[in-house]
């Protein structure tokens, strides 16, 4: 978990320091909260997961994760949040804080998972500037067959005058869809596998230096400025997915996509698999990445400011709008089923960010006034991604040739287990560390007393109910993993397997390291343990000094509150 200064240094620093910055407006901090957890996910990572998980089924055990496990996070983390912002109450919070600094690693955790999402994600900026820009054409690049960097086996649904579609989208592997050779040749400039780097991509480099001066202007005065931003990159979405899903049901074959996506499969729900899909909760609302912690931080705490309405309502709106995303993409792929005459949507569907890039550009070219759709498309992503963007500056490696397969990598081990383990930890630790009655009445001190009952369900909940969410999902993403492949099939080389599991435990290091510290300085304190009952192991000392200091942190808070 973070830290917080000592009390010593809290009062030391407490004449000199500046008035920490709030939010100018609860709704502020409602739409931020919005914007940083709608991104580009909710385009094209949702939408796929559902469609290799069942279909509607998925939507069983995504939101039963939602309501158990994504609203309480929420509730957990915007409490510690908002309570750690308070000047009267910082110093008894930091010292049962750090109560116990064997988990202390916890928060550096976050902090380094969070900056390996950075580093690829801004890519995906720049991947959408570079459609962008190529958008404000009547007749899109993409459609058609007569440009550059096109083959001798690219064909183009418009241009072709056979009835190619009959032959279904790559059902011949000598042909290649306009769009598709627009994605590898053009955009990505693409090399034969991981093993060739290539040279660098200098239209991307632009791209994503357009992408990062965007994300300066946007939060170079911190939560004063993005504070006005997100009034419109927070809203502007939904009035893009509007009109989208409005011209995306209305266009012919639109049920095709709609039935798969809305009808059921309940039979995929005896598969353990679709059940781990619902860590897709994790990537939708953002616990355990730091950031909901850090924003509910600035909250003003006001009587009338419900920080567990803010719970519910992001839960709410972030599960709704990954649903309102379904129908957008289900009904343009249902008309791309139909144009193509083919048997069901799941023969369109691409992994990862060709979902995007490739189905959707081939489906909105497709449309009248395509260019139109496709700017209100891309400004859709963009605005999506700038809401979820922080500053990092490492992604410079996904500019070359190869750096597809470099963000596949990244994408496939930087965040799914670690982001499962330090969740699992971050719940125990507020949950049994810090205690979940303690932290409910921490939540009672800003929002005023509540119910009994009340008090005991949402207590039940943080004992029992999240922690066994959270490490359902841990356990199951190790026993279900699988090796990422690319192209056709082919599997990544060894050497890039191994980097990617290197890349999995760079940000869980602090955990382990931080709990060898916390040992070590207390050895004194074992070896007289040791010597005095003859049984003691390091691991139990280790667990039952945090306890023993955890509950003098609680008596020293509970006097303060």
């Amino acid at each position: 978990l973070p830290t917080f200064p000592c009390s010593e240094e809290y009062e030391a620093a407490s004449p000199t320091s500046t008035e920490p910055l709030d939010w100018d407006q609860p709704v502020q901090f409602i739409l931020s909260l919005i914007g940083y957890s709608v991104g580009l996910g909710s385009i094209w990572r949702f939408p796929y997961i559902v469609m290799i998980n069942g279909g509607g089924a998925f939507l069983v055990p995504y939101l039963i994760f939602l309501l158990f496990c994504g609203i309480p996070f929420c509730y957990m983390e915007f409490t510690l949040g908002q309570f750690t912002g308070l000047k009267d109450t910082a110093p008894p919070m930091s010292s049962a804080c750090n109560g116990c600094d064997a988990i202390a690693g916890v928060g550096w955790s976050m902090l380094l998972v969070s900056g390996v999402l950075c580093i690829y994600y801004n890519i995906i900026m720049a991947w959408v500037i570079f459609y962008f820009m190529h958008s404000f054409q009547w007749q899109l690049p993409w459609i058609s067959c007569n440009n550059s960097w096109n083959t001798p086996t690219c064909f183009s649904y418009t241009q072709t005058v056979v009835d190619i579609v009959l032959l279904r989208w790559k059902m011949w592997s000598g042909l290649r869809c306009s769009t598709l050779e627009f994605w590898n040749h053009r955009v990505l400039e693409i090399s034969a596998s991981i093993d060739e780097v290539g040279g660098v991509n200098w239209n991307l480099f632009g791209c994503m230096l357009a992408a990062w001066v965007v994300t300066f202007m946007c939060l170079f005065k911190g939560i004063k400025s993005s504070g006005k931003v997100v009034y419109v990159s927070a809203l502007a979405p939904y009035v893009f997915l509007t009109v989208l899903v409005i011209r995306g049901v209305t266009l012919p074959g639109a049920s095709i996509g709609l039935q798969f996506y809305l009808k059921p499969h309940w039979q995929q729900l005896k598969s353990v698999k679709v059940w781990l899909a619902a860590v897709q909760v994790f990537y939708s609302l953002g616990p355990a990445w730091g950031g909901l912690i850090t924003m509910s931080s600035y909250n003003q705490v006001m009587p009338t400011h419900a920080f567990f309405r803010d719970a519910v309502i992001l839960s709410v709106v972030c599960g709704g709008t990954n649903i309102f995303c379904g129908l957008a993409v289900f009904s343009v792929t249902g008309h791309m089923a139909y144009q193509t005459r083919s048997k069901s949507v799941t023969s369109l569907m691409l992994t990862g960010p060709g979902l995007a890039f490739i189905a959707y550009p081939e489906a909105l070219g497709q449309i009248p006034g395509a260019a139109i759709w496709t700017v209100l498309f891309f400004a859709m992503l963009f605005t999506l991604g700038l809401d979820s963007q922080v500053k990092y500056q490492l992604e410079f490696a996904f500019l070359f040739q190869a750096g597809v397969y470099f963000f596949q990598i990244f994408d496939w081990y930087g965040t799914p287990i670690s982001i499962s383990i330090i969740a699992t930890l971050e719940v125990i630790a507020l949950s049994y560390f810090y205690g979940g009655r303690r932290l409910f009445t921490n939540a009672e001190t800003m929002l005023g007393p509540r119910a009994k009952l009340t008090r005991i369900v949402w207590v039940s909940i943080w004992y029992i109910v999240t922690p066994c969410f959270t490490f359902f999902i841990f356990v199951t993403i190790i026993l279900d993993y699988t090796p990422p492949k690319f192209n056709n099939g082919q599997p990544f080389p060894q050497w890039a397997t191994i980097a990617g599991w290197c890349l999995a435990s760079i940000s869980l290091i602090p955990i382990p390291l931080l709990a060898l510290m916390e040992t070590y300085r207390n050895r004194h304190n074992l070896e007289e343990r040791v010597s005095r009952q003859g049984t003691s192991i390091e691991i139990s000392f280790l667990v039952f000094s945090c306890l023993d200091r955890h509950e003098s942190g609680r008596r020293r808070v509970n006097g303060a509150v």
